[in-house]
């Protein structure tokens, strides 16, 4: 059902919400890779950021530098 009304599987919809969650974050705070993965619902680092790779085309840390380098 959750897929015929979103057009994602329920899995894909909430790692999609988690890093874009973890984004925000990266660029609000300095918080740690680590606790960032964590305050969004990832206990495994390594996954978290293989996951952000695949959705945002950089890691966590190049994604922040990059962004807010932009930014400012």
């Amino acid at each position: 059902m959750f897929r015929k009304k979103y057009g994602v599987s329920f899995k894909e919809y909430l790692n999609n919400y988690r890093i874009e969650r973890a984004a925000e974050i990266l660029l609000r705070t300095d918080d740690k890779i680590y606790l960032v993965a964590e305050e969004v619902g990832y206990r495994d680092l390594d996954y978290f950021i293989n996951r952000f790779i695949q959705s945002k085309g950089c890691t966590p840390t190049t994604y922040r530098k990059k962004t807010r380098s932009v930014n400012e």
